[in-house]
């Protein structure tokens, strides 16, 4: 069972008020918004990622509340400089933003970039352990052990135990 969460009302609340055109489905069986009339620019509120032949795009997840901000921001001038109100990335699983500015500045401008993304971990000098609390949004647990594996037998890390 699946169902939509209430934000997502957001995303079709427009669509009955013959705000966008309508064009035929794949089928010619039914009409189909051009695009949705969102309220907030939903593509920028969840992490999104795509290929095709040639071409990758990968757009990290924000804040709602700096978006929506920031959103308004623009609209009143469009002058205004996102980095004041949208900081950066807001990933859902966690991890530490190396940040940036510069690199942020040339993202907002650019549509373009990187943003370094680490694990976050506690260490306990005391029970000699390593804890991984967050992980960033491209990396797997299982890429983490593979990774540690592969330091054991290079002779690198000694004493492991799960």
């Amino acid at each position: 069972e699946a169902k939509l969460e209430p934000i997502s009302g957001e995303l079709f609340a427009e669509i009955d008020k013959d705000s966008v055109d309508m064009v035929p489905n794949y089928d010619n069986t039914m009409l189909e918004p051009s695009l949705f009339p969102v309220r907030y620019p939903a593509v920028l509120v969840n992490n999104n990622f795509g290929l095709a032949v040639s071409m990758a795009s990968n757009i990290c997840s924000f804040n709602l509340s700096e978006i929506c901000e920031t959103t308004i921001a623009l609209m009143k001038d469009p002058e205004h400089n996102a980095l004041s109100t949208l900081k950066g990335p807001d990933f859902p699983g966690g991890g530490y933003i190396v940040y940036d500015e510069a690199e942020m500045n040339k993202i907002y401008r650019t549509g373009t970039g990187a943003v370094k993304v680490r694990a976050v971990y506690n260490y306990d000098p005391d029970a000699r352990c390593i804890e991984v609390t967050q992980i960033p949004p491209t990396t797997t647990i299982e890429a983490i052990i593979d990774k540690v594996v592969e330091l054991v037998k290079d002779g690198k890390v000694k004493e492991i135990s799960d």
